[in-house]
Formats: C-alpha cells, structure tokens, sequence
C-alpha cells in the first residue's frame, strides 16, 4: 500500500540470505497523512521455509513504539540542554546526597564531578550564611514549597560568588517528593555592574547639591577676597594690620580651593581644557614623590612611549596622581610595599566597554596605580568616593581626595574602577578617552596688574558682590555702572546702548541669567564684549558661550589681577 523502496530492498535481502532481519525504533512517514509526522516501528521480519528449507513466505512483525521514542529523544534533548545551560543545576534525593551537577555548576564552583556525587549537600554550604538560614531554607523545600533567593556561594578555594538561587522539589507518580533541584544563576558581574551604576546616581546627586554649594560659597568668598586685597593695598606692608590681612586673604584663598574641588566633585559641564599628553606629567609626579618618599617604600614606573593626547587640565591631572600617590603611600607607610604606576594605551572590547557605564569611547589611556598596602575593608568600597567620607585619623586627610579625583575623571570622559583586598592592596584603575593630537596655546600671566579707563556695565544679583567688585575696578581706573539684576541691567543698556565698552555679569540670577541677558544685549549691539561671571552652572558650557557671541566665562572667585588681566584681553581684542 505504501511502496517504499529502502523497504523492499530489506524483503529482498532476507529472501537472498534466508536470514531474518530486526530493527528497532525504524521511522517512517506516511506519504499521504503528512499530519502524522514520523512514526517509530520495531521491525522483525523473518523467513517461512518449507520442508526442504525453501523459502515460502516472509512473517513480519511490527510493534508501534512512536510514543516511547518520542519520549526518549524528549529525554535526551532536556538532558542535553541541562548538561549545556548557562544555570548550574544540581539535584540531590530527601538524603540530602548530590545525585546530579551538569557542567556549569562544576565550572563556577571549582568542584569536580567525583567530589560531589554521593556527596553530602552541606559540602556547599557557605560560611558566610548561619544555620538558620539554612535551616530555613530546608524547612520550605521539606514542606514542598520553592525557595528562591540570593546566595553567597562558595568555591572549593573557599572564594566567594553571589548567586540568584532557586529550589524546587521533584515529585514521583505518587505525588510524593523524591529529589531536590538548585537552579542558580551567577550574578556576581551583574551585581558588579548595579553598584557602579548606583555609586553614579549617588555621585550625580551629591554633586546636585554639590553645585549648590559652590554656586553660594562663591558668592561668598567674593566680596571676602576683593576687599581683603583692596585693604591690602591701603596699608602699609610693615604694619600689624598688613599681616592679618593677608592672613585672612591666605584663608579666604584655602576657601576658593576647596570650592573648586567640590566643582571638581561635581562635574561641571564648562571647565577649561585642552589636549594633553598626561605621560610626562606622570613622569614629573613621581620624581617630585620620590624625594618625599620613606625608605621602605619602593616605586616602579611603565610608562607606554608614543604620543597619546587626552582632553583634560594638566592642574587636574596632577591632583588627580597627587591624591592617588598619597593615599597608595599613606596605606604602606608602617610595613612598607611598592608602589606600581603604568600607563599605557588600550582598546577596549564589548565586554570591557560594559564594565565601565561611564565611558563612551573604546580608544582610552589607562592608569593604574597599585599598592601593597593595607588595603580597603569591603563595606568601605562603596564610600570611598563620597565626599569627606575617609578612615584615616583626625588632621590626616579631609576626606575630598577620592572624591575630586572621581569627579575631574567623570568630567573627562572617563572612568574609574577600584579593587581592593584587605592584607594584600589596593589598584585603581582610569580609563580616559584618547584624542587626536591639536595644537593649543598657553595663556602667559602677567605680573603687573593691568589697568583701564573704560565704561563697563557690571550686573550681579548679590549687592555686597556688585559693590565690592564695583570699588575694586574703579580702583583700576573703570567708569562701573553696577546693576542688581538681569532685567535693570537690559533696561539701562537698552537706554543707552552706546554708553558702554563692556559688559561683566553674573550668570546665575533671579527672572533673567546671565546668559540670557547676554543674548538680549548682542541682539541690540552685536558687537559688544561680554564677560560672564559664574559661581558653578551646569547650565553653561564652551560651545553655548562661542554660539552666543560672549567673550569670556570667568570663575568665581578671582583675584583682582586674574579680572584685571581678563578685562584687558577681551577690550583688546
């Protein structure tokens, strides 16, 4: 009915030979109910002879085993995907004896197959989880429920993975619990990952309220460091108040330096940068560390030759190996160690690339810098870039070091990772972006404190500010005509758009910014030079301020020679 021909070549061969022929789980498909699909015989096909051993007829006996073929090769598919799964899965019997580890597990655990089968399950208990918490969970799957849940695992080199752990009973045909399965998922690298993005919506929120800060603390120190140095120059330099004075400038300047690291910390969009080759800044770092180094404490340098330039502030740089170099020392100052300082330039691959969230480029620099020291307690990784958070003894350290250098790597384009082991060291590592090599020119500050006769328009919203910027300048030799506000200021120039020869103003102020302000003023007299005045703005940056026409963004606070030097430059041009 269903001529096939591998089956009548199989008759004929059992009618030559006289031999009988059997065969198990022989597919076949049905030529016209191709809805069946393949079905499974057992084939025994064996001869009928005569008397006289001729061959009269052939028995064929055929036995429908489609349904446990079909299981078996169900069977062997899910046995072959859990001996190829990702999970580690592990089976054990209401002995607690491991009955069952497909090869995943084996790989993250250390472990090899003959240590574990027939093995107890408390041979992977972890250290860092008590009994009751086993206990716990061996009391849920005894009552046939599912645990599910994270799980500090631990390797047979008694090292730790975190895990994403489910167990689930086996039942019989009976309904009754036979065996236990551990499905676990390793999560260490993804949890890895959670944290670097938390600590990066942690150190945007800090530097949120950090911007705050600096904007106020500016505007204070404003008024504090022109008048100080106006007084200065009213006294004589031999007088007693001549030396308070400049005591009390010395301290209003700690305080501008302080301020610009929590910029720095939070990552301002406008700062002044330019293309830099940061290897003999290294290199310069650590001869000048190598003088102050103690004798038990051992340098070693691979510094990358070649060209590699980067976007960022040479000052910056080297506040950035400055603090890294300290801490390295400060943590092997009582037993001594090396310190170990590479630089080199890297490609990073997509694996790589997601590890550090931060960064946007897989051309990087990368600097390491690696120490023997003491090292860093694990619940103290997370901090260690927070703001004033330090370990170390009162009047050793402020605790903004780690901070500002994660910020100045943030604002560069870059990243920063940190491993840490207790006794053994400690590593970081900076990844910022590479760029092509431009040319650039250096600003030459003068010694001499430049001055003018000038009209200038000068807008601030803070009237101790206005007014003690506005003595200083007239000081100078400027006609200053001070403004409290963006939108008095607009009015006056609108009067008289002649009347000025530039305009200074404020960035961050009430109904009308600075930068807003400066916009209003070039619609009217396009020409006229704008020098911005700013606290801390994310809101500003270089290529908004060439776009808009304005000459300058100064940072608050200044001293009179930097405003005075700044004003010439930009009525010059």
């Amino acid at each position: 009915m269903y001529p096939h021909e591998e089956n009548e070549r199989i008759f004929r061969q059992v009618i030559e030979t006289g031999e009988p022929y059997t065969t198990f789980a022989k597919p076949f498909e049905y030529p016209d109910q191709p809805g069946l699909g393949v079905t499974y015989w057992d084939w025994n096909l064996q001869p009928l002879k005569d008397n006289e051993g001729e061959i009269e007829g052939l028995l064929l006996s055929l036995i429908d085993v489609t349904v446990k073929e079909k299981t078996l090769k169900d069977y062997t598919r899910l046995a072959t995907a859990i001996e190829n799964a990702m999970e580690g899965i592990l089976i054990f019997n209401k002995g607690r004896k491991i009955i069952y580890v497909n090869p995943s597990f084996l790989k993250s655990s250390g472990f090899t197959k003959e240590e574990l089968i027939g093995a107890n399950i408390t041979l992977l208990r972890s250290d860092l989880h008590d009994d009751q918490f086993h206990s716990e969970i061996f009391d849920s799957i005894s009552q046939g429920k599912v645990w599910k849940g994270p799980y500090k695992r631990q390797r047979k080199d008694r090292s730790y993975y975190d895990v994403d752990m489910t167990i689930f009973p086996l039942r019989d045909g009976a309904g009754n619990v036979s065996e236990y399965v551990i499905i676990e998922r390793d999560v260490t690298d993804e949890l890895k990952l959670q944290q670097r993005i938390r600590q990066i919506q942690k150190m945007e929120a800090l530097g949120t309220l950090a911007a705050g800060v600096a904007h106020d603390f500016n505007n204070i120190l404003m008024p504090i460091i022109v008048n100080t140095e106006m007084a200065l120059w009213d006294v004589s330099k031999n007088s007693s108040a001549h030396e308070y004075l400049r005591l009390s400038l010395d301290a209003a300047e700690r305080g501008r330096d302080l301020v610009k690291q929590i910029i720095a910390f939070s990552r301002p969009s406008f700062q002044e940068t330019n293309p830099i080759q940061i290897g003999p800044i290294v290199e310069e770092t650590i001869q000048l560390l190598k003088s102050t180094l103690p004798s038990n404490i051992r340098i070693s340098q691979s510094i990358e030759d070649g060209a590699a330039f980067i976007l960022a502030d040479p000052t910056q740089i080297h506040q950035v190996l400055l603090n890294l170099f300290s801490n390295a020392v400060h943590a092997m100052r009582k037993k001594g160690g090396e310190l170990r300082v590479e630089l080199s330039k890297v490609q990073l691959d997509e694996p790589e690339m997601k590890k550090y969230p931060g960064l946007k480029f897989e051309k990087c620099l990368k600097l390491r810098v690696c120490d023997t020291g003491f090292g860093i307690p694990e619940e103290n990784i997370e901090r260690i870039f927070d703001p004033f958070f330090t370990t170390k003894s009162r009047g050793e350290g402020s605790g903004m070091g780690l901070s500002v250098v994660h910020g100045i790597i943030k604002s560069s384009g870059g990243d920063i990772e940190v491993h840490s082991e207790e006794g053994k060291g400690t590593t970081f590592d900076i990844l910022i972006p590479l760029i092509e090599e431009r040319r650039f020119e250096k600003s030459l500050i003068e010694n001499e404190i430049p001055r003018g006769n000038e009209r200038i328009l000068l807008v601030d919203d803070e009237e101790f500010v206005l007014k003690s910027l506005g003595f200083a300048l007239r000081r100078l030799g400027y006609e200053i005509t001070g403004k409290k506000g963006g939108r008095e200021a607009l009015k006056t120039f609108k009067a008289q758009p002649e009347a000025f020869d530039l305009v200074i103003t404020d960035q961050i102020m009430p109904e009308l910014s600075g930068m807003e302000l400066s916009k209003k003023i070039l619609q009217i007299r396009p020409n006229i030079p704008i020098i911005i005045c700013t606290g801390f703005s994310d809101k500003i940056d270089k290529e908004k301020v060439k776009k808009t026409g304005i000459r300058k963004v100064v940072l608050k606070p200044f001293k009179m020679r930097e405003i005075a030097q700044i004003i010439r430059r930009t009525l010059e041009k």
